[in-house]
């Protein structure tokens, strides 16, 4: 039951939330089991402080005292309580939608044929919609969906003359462009990085002409027109650099997720350049990593994931801005999730020391690190020490430290290319220690293996230590 995906559910309520849960349980209304009453509050008071007691034969005598232990019957009733978390959860993001279960009201009061309550109830609901600071898909959607309860309830007065039929088609078609341009933007983002040679046919089925005036006057498509001709063509800075302005003028205009997405998006564009030798747009990454930061739009639910907090880290170094990246560590470790929060502080102040070339610090750090189950980052912390024991000449710590490496590489199944990367930046390493000290033929015999070396991690140093 500990591995359960109950439990892994319940895990992630904030407090506030199962109060909230546990109030929906004792409710009739939803549901009349006790003894999912009595597992939840069972989990909900040993989950964090007394894990161990969450073994199905453990648990069972506190829902059912004096009854013989029953496997069928206890994976039933968690199966039932699971059920009805996940009825919580849609119930909850239904209600924190606000314009939702007001179009849902209008919906029930039109079809029980209260017109004066539909018509009022209408107003209020559009003039909730217009006050939110969306205008992206969903709000779209919406407004055409509360035109729709209109055309309904004026077709079935005969009040034809005053259907809203224009709104309702712009409203629809605006819908339907934003959806589709988001669509084509991430389906280039992910070709890339899958390196997928398929093509993945996104040609628009109703022929809209994003590109006509009107409709590049609203925000979104004007900024998801840019995105996609970006990303088309990586040559095309001008729509890269457009598109950026347009995510910090109307970002505000888009939920969270989608939010984050235009950032990623602008952000794999700046990586492609980077990686293309355009140096110059290592500002540019830094600056969407700042801006994304600051205003949130990189978070999620509140929480800064580790992978975020490092590249922000990782950019904020490539663009020289290290006072910035040693405030970021400390301002923004407590927006890091508990379970994180120290792992990820202490490997990126390694990295920060590593690359102030305060190696003690850096060593020190890197020492003490639990890097968890992340392989890129094991990678990373076990390249940066190789790097850091070769230039200090700690020839007996380097040896040990490849052979670790070396067993991690080979027992590790889901490195992809970067196992021959590694395996190969320690088979060269190996090299130069077993022939030290290097004479100036045995450095260029390394160095010129090195170099039609196609898979080589740290190639740049390792090429600059053999100059």
């Amino acid at each position: 039951m500990r591995h359960s995906t109950l439990l892994k559910n319940i895990a992630t309520l904030s407090t506030k939330d199962r109060n909230m849960f546990q109030k929906w349980l004792t409710s009739p209304f939803f549901n009349q089991r006790e003894d999912l009453v009595a597992l939840f509050q069972y989990v909900h008071k040993h989950l964090e402080k007394k894990p161990e007691k969450l073994q199905k034969e453990i648990v069972w005598p506190a829902i059912y005292p004096n009854t013989p232990y029953q496997e069928a019957k206890m994976n039933l009733i968690m199966s039932l309580l699971l059920q009805q978390l996940r009825d919580f959860f849609a119930w909850q993001a239904w209600k924190d939608d606000q314009p939702n279960p007001q179009l849902y009201l209008c919906k029930a009061l039109r079809r029980m044929g209260l017109d004066a309550d539909f018509e009022r109830s209408w107003e209020e609901a559009y003039a909730a919609l217009l006050a939110t600071p969306y205008r992206d898909e969903q709000f779209y959607q919406l407004s055409h969906h509360l035109y729709k309860e209109k055309f309904d309830h004026l077709a079935l007065k005969n009040r034809v003359v005053e259907v809203p039929f224009a709104q309702m088609a712009t409203d629809r078609q605006t819908a339907y462009l934003l959806g589709q341009l988001r669509l084509q933007c991430s389906a280039a983002v992910f070709k890339q990085l899958s390196k997928q040679q398929t093509e993945t046919n996104l040609s628009d089925p109703i022929q809209l002409n994003p590109d006509h005036p009107d409709l590049q006057a609203i925000p979104g498509i004007r900024l998801y027109t840019c995105l996609r001709a970006a990303l088309n063509n990586p040559e095309n800075e001008d729509a890269f650099y457009e598109a950026k302005n347009l995510i910090h003028q109307y970002g505000h205009q888009f939920r969270e997720a989608e939010r984050r997405e235009q950032y990623l998006i602008a952000l794999n564009f700046c990586i492609r350049k980077i990686n293309a030798g355009k140096a110059h747009f290592r500002a540019q990454a830094f600056e969407l990593y700042q801006s994304g930061i600051e205003n949130k739009a990189l978070f999620e639910n509140g929480i800064l994931s580790q992978f975020t907090y490092k590249n922000a880290t990782t950019s904020g170094i490539m663009a020289g801005q290290f006072d910035w990246v040693r405030q970021f560590l400390e301002d923004y470790k407590p927006f890091l999730h508990p379970r994180e929060r120290h792992a990820a502080y202490v490997y990126n102040l390694a990295v920060y020391y590593f690359r102030m070339r305060d190696y003690e610090q850096a060593m020190t750090l890197l020492r003490d690190a639990s890097l968890g189950d992340d392989s890129l980052t094991n990678l990373d912390a076990r390249s940066m020490l190789v790097r850091i024991y070769y230039e200090r000449d700690y020839i007996d710590a380097l040896d040990a430290l490849l052979d670790s490496f070396s067993i991690y590489l080979r027992r590790r199944t889901n490195l992809g290319y970067h196992k021959a990367h590694y395996e190969n930046l320690i088979r060269f390493v190996r090299q130069m220690i077993r022939k030290a000290p290097l004479t100036n033929t045995a450095k260029a015999q390394i160095r010129s293996e090195a170099a039609a070396t196609p898979q080589l991690a740290e190639r740049s140093w390792l090429m600059q230590q053999l100059s």
